[in-house]
């Protein structure tokens, strides 16, 4: 059998050529149309193209497109022709032209908690409806905004490089020192908030309203502590016998207040173990009046009754007694008979 035969089939190598040609031209032309069907069919999304100066870092062909925070696309090319200036080509959804006019923003922002970039369309306000195949150029300076996490920490790092300086590490040196300075002051402003804090009963408006209250009296404070002062200034010993100003001090400190601080100590030492009893015996005395404003109310009338039943008289106080003996002859008689001697002088 030739080489160039099919086992069960009779043909002849021209035959065969003729054959294997045609196949192989048919098989060109199938892929020729499915590629060019491949790039003439429309995939019913709307592309457009934007110029711009800079590209956020992250972000490259097939990057997510947003609007309003939801996904309307993606990026499909990045093409640039110099340095400044790259020409984006993005793939939006159809429904979303209705949205959006040739005043767009853009923004390159992390899409995500882990920082992927993406891109964040803002619409703008007038302009046309945008359409397919238009370019927007926002090459200009601040009109595109890049927000990615790699610009952050880009400015984090440049923040952190001028701002960490030999002399920033000197002045909170000095800062620290002063700090360590003014120590005891805040742990005592601290400590006396935290006293004032945890017995406070009262609101601070009203207290201050108290304290403020106590300022009237100051310039009459002022004005007597002058006057006090003047007037030991022009005391008369003061100045015509300082001598004996200076013994009665002596006195004063030397004999009096050291006797007084020994007095003091003695009745310490011999009164202390009575101390404790000064406690139950005041609680026993409170007790005896339990309540205070009603037995005063009480034993104000009670003065008020005995002094109406005395009168002043020439003879001097006497008691203001009415004795009523009627019906009582036996008692009436005498005592009648011996008031009418003493009216008659008898």
């Amino acid at each position: 059998m030739p080489n160039y035969g099919m086992p069960g089939a009779a043909t002849d190598r021209r035959t065969a050529y003729s054959r294997g040609i045609a196949a192989v031209v048919t098989a060109t032309v199938l892929a020729a149309g499915a590629v060019g069907y491949q790039h003439t069919r429309t995939d019913g999304r709307l592309h457009f193209q934007v110029m711009t100066a800079q590209i956020g870092a992250g972000v490259t062909d097939g990057s997510a497109v947003e609007l309003a925070g939801v996904p309307v696309g993606q990026l499909e090319r990045i093409d640039s022709s110099t340095p400044d200036h790259q020409l984006l080509t993005l793939a939006l959804e159809s429904g979303v032209a209705a949205q959006l006019t040739d005043t767009l923003a853009l923004d390159y922002t992390p899409g995500n908690l882990f920082g992927i970039s993406q891109i964040t369309l803002r619409p703008g306000t007038g302009g046309v409806p945008l359409r397919d195949g238009a370019v927007i150029d926002l090459s200009g300076v601040g009109q595109v905004v890049d927000a990615t996490m790699g610009r952050l920490l880009e400015q984090l790092a440049t923040t952190a490089g001028r701002t960490l300086t030999p002399e920033l590490t000197q002045v909170l040196n000095r800062l620290g020192e002063g700090l360590q300075a003014v120590g005891p002051l805040l742990r005592a402003v601290v400590e006396v908030t935290r006293v004032v804090t945890d017995t406070q009963r009262f609101p601070p408006a009203f207290l201050i309203g108290q304290y403020a209250s106590g300022l009237q009296g100051a310039a009459s404070l002022l004005d007597g502590s002058i006057t006090l002062l003047d007037g030991l200034s022009h005391i008369p010993v003061l100045r015509t016998d300082r001598a004996m100003f200076d013994r009665a001090v002596d006195v004063i400190s030397n004999d009096i207040l050291p006797a007084a601080s020994r007095t003091g100590f003695t009745a310490q030492h011999q009164l202390a173990d009575f101390a404790d009893l000064l406690g139950p015996l005041l609680r026993a005395v409170a007790a005896t009046v339990p309540g205070p404003q009603r037995s005063g109310a009480q034993l104000r009338e009670l003065l008020d009754r005995i002094d109406g039943a005395f009168a002043d008289s020439p003879g001097g106080t006497v008691l203001n007694v009415e004795i009523m003996l009627r019906g009582m002859p036996a008692v009436a008689a005498p005592l009648l008979g011996a008031a009418v001697d003493r009216k008659a002088g008898r």
